[in-house]
């Protein structure tokens, strides 16, 4: 299916590109990321406009994503319930939800770029559990920008090879998501702390 896609991508590329971000955001799997490379590497070759072609990913992406939180609020449970029959989306939902109940804001902006195999399940789940609609819109915003920016700029620069893009692509979001950890525990160790702090201190006035 990918080499299809990207077969056509000159030939048609704005509406393929335009079709594969909104679907992706509601869970199917296709392969956006590679779509998004290519489509900056040929802005780099001069084929695609760059201005549009950032809007045209860019509005795509958070339409899909306000579909998805549409859908969740209107279905909630019954569609998280089919979604989480298969093993490998029941598991990605379960991080989702996870995420989502430590820090909701910080999810829905690192699931549209950081963690994106979880975007269309926080999608979903915000939808479902009607997480605050004008938050859950201006946080989609950021990360899809950030995203989209990333990705088109990665293809702009490294767009006579793919598969080369592809993989860097894949260590950039390796490096990143190794970042975001090491932040969140030395965060976690600093409430620790604090909270030892305030112990010690009520028992001692």
């Amino acid at each position: 299916m990918t080499e299809e896609i990207l077969s056509h991508l000159v030939e048609w590329g704005l509406p393929i590109l335009g079709c594969v971000i909104f679907l992706s955001c509601l869970a199917l799997p296709l392969p956006s990321s590679i779509v998004m490379l290519t489509c900056g590497s040929l802005v780099g070759a001069g084929d695609m406009p760059l201005v549009v072609t950032w809007l045209t990913a860019l509005v795509s992406a958070v339409l899909g994503d306000q579909f998805g939180y549409s859908l969740g609020h209107r279905f909630g449970v019954t569609l998280i319930h089919r979604l989480e029959n298969s093993p490998k989306r029941h598991a990605l939902i379960d991080r989702a939800r996870h995420a989502l109940e430590s820090s909701g804001p910080n999810t829905v902006f690192l699931s549209r770029w950081l963690f994106s195999p979880l975007g269309p399940y926080v999608n979903f789940l915000c939808g479902a559990a009607h997480y605050t609609w004008a938050k859950f819109t201006v946080w989609s915003i950021l990360g899809e920008t950030l995203w989209v920016t990333l990705y088109l700029g990665l293809g702009y620069g490294f767009g006579e090879n793919i598969a080369l893009i592809s993989e860097i692509a894949s260590d950039v979001t390796g490096i990143f998501a190794a970042i975001a950890v090491v932040f969140a525990l030395l965060w976690y160790a600093r409430i620790l702390i604090h909270r030892h702090a305030e112990a010690q201190h009520a028992n001692h006035p």
